[in-house]
């Protein structure tokens, strides 16, 4: 089985996860919109994961949250994913959680 994975960026305590899922296809690859975070201070760590940087529109932001308070994040617009994945020939595709906070 081949799997793409996708996700804004792989952070330090995910990678290991990750790295137990692609043992266990035949093939597993990881596309990422950006090579760290730097609102969380996560520097590019993908150990032995095979990892794709996407084509991204990156934008650093800050929000007020619904409590009052202002939130510093990062904004990451894939625009060659379509591409990629014609490219890859994957037939089988885990997306990773996009979560709104707030």
């Amino acid at each position: 089985m081949r799997v793409a994975f996708f996700t804004n960026n792989l952070s330090p305590h995910g990678v290991s996860l990750v790295e137990q899922i692609a043992n266990r296809v035949d093939r597993f690859r990881v596309f990422v919109s950006a090579e760290s975070d730097e609102v969380h201070g996560f520097m590019r760590t993908w150990g032995t994961l095979d990892v794709t940087l996407q084509r991204s529109i990156n934008q650093f932001r800050v929000v007020r949250k619904a409590y009052g308070f202002w939130q510093a994040g990062e904004l990451h617009i894939p625009f060659d994913t379509m591409h990629q994945l014609k490219e890859e020939k994957t037939r089988n595709g885990i997306l990773s959680t996009l979560s709104r906070h707030g």
